[in-house]
């Protein structure tokens, strides 16, 4: 595996923490829960910030759940 697709496969199991979690974690308890360095956390989940798929509120981090668009017809 490349560093990219591990920073890959990193980013979907805080993805999938965080959905499992929806009263939100600090990113401390989030390295804790996937047994990493959370400072190794930062970068990976700035990215996710800058994506819109997770939000952080008060150094609190949560899952973005979208809502399905409707079509107009």
């Amino acid at each position: 595996m490349t560093e990219d697709e591990d920073k890959d496969a990193i980013k979907v199991e805080i993805l999938a923490v965080l959905k499992k979690h929806p009263e939100g974690m600090k990113l401390r308890d989030l390295g804790n829960f996937l047994g990493v360095n959370w400072r190794s956390l930062v970068g990976l989940v700035g990215s996710l910030l800058r994506q819109g798929k997770i939000e952080r509120l008060n150094g609190v981090y949560f899952f973005v759940r979208r809502k399905s668009r409707k079509r107009k017809t």
